[in-house]
């Protein structure tokens, strides 16, 4: 191994990455290989930032809709960075999280539960309880509980959850939300109304409209089916009054803004 050939493989890399971007997509999947393959000879196929260059090619493989060479690859880096350091090694953390993504997005909730139960130990063993990946995880991981009808186990999650958020930084309105529709789905319909209350209250404390309105619309739906018309009606109405607003201002994709700080 030399240094210059480290840094070859790095500026293969540097170009896989600026071809993408380019939406060159063939030039830049045989720049991703091609970085691999330097990065091997410089040092081996063993070593766990070979695995993170072939992680590199995975997620460009989820970018271009490639699912199957996206999850063989993912697959692979996998096996090779877990190989090299250990099994709850923090680079494990954003391949689990592309795996995990992958299979959500394909609906394939089954095989997405392993890979989030896998990723809450890692960010469990290695961040600090309040860090936006360890509200990330449990939020998708409850969300694959309850489309799985695994409600028990969604509850349990998302009651840990709170333990930690419940904070003046949150959002613990989004995962209120989530157990509103857990309870929703066990038939705790106290439980549920009280949920459904404080997570609309959160969002609308952060002015987060779009899921205010989102939240809004779900729990109008919830007292109609309890017979309670009257909340329905004034619910519906103060939802049409914030899509009137969130209309007029830009969503923001992430679901968790108020924890960038603590990233």
């Amino acid at each position: 191994m030399t240094t210059g050939q480290l840094f070859a493989s790095e500026d293969v890399l540097h170009s896989a990455i600026a071809a993408e971007r380019r939406g060159d997509k063939s030039q830049a999947e045989a720049l991703f290989k091609q970085a691999i393959d330097e990065r091997t000879k410089a040092l081996s196929a063993e070593d766990g930032s070979v695995g993170e260059y072939i992680h590199q090619l995975g997620r460009f493989y989820m970018t271009v809709g490639k699912n199957q060479e996206a999850e063989e690859t993912l697959k692979r880096a996998l096996e090779v960075v877990e190989k090299a350091y250990y099994a709850a090694h923090a680079n494990l953390a954003s391949i689990l999280d592309d795996l995990a993504g992958l299979y959500i997005g394909q609906e394939k909730l089954a095989e997405a539960e392993p890979v989030l139960v896998k990723l809450l130990d890692v960010v469990d063993k290695t961040m600090n309880g309040d860090h936006r990946y360890c509200f990330e995880t449990l939020h998708k991981l409850s969300y694959v509980y309850r489309r799985l009808n695994k409600l028990a186990e969604a509850e349990k999650l998302l009651l840990k959850a709170l333990k930690t958020i419940d904070t003046p930084l949150g959002p613990a309105e989004e995962f209120r939300f989530d157990l509103a529709l857990v309870y929703m789905d066990l038939g705790k319909n106290d439980e549920a109304e009280t949920n459904f209350k404080l997570a609309i209250n959160g969002f609308d404390q952060r002015k987060n409209l779009f899921r205010l309105n989102q939240c809004l619309g779900v729990y109008a739906g919830f007292m109609k089916k309890l017979g309670k018309n009257e909340q329905a009606k004034r619910a519906e109405e103060l939802a049409e009054k914030v899509r009137d607003t969130a209309g007029t201002q830009e969503h923001h994709g992430d679901i968790f803004p108020s924890t960038l700080l603590r990233a």
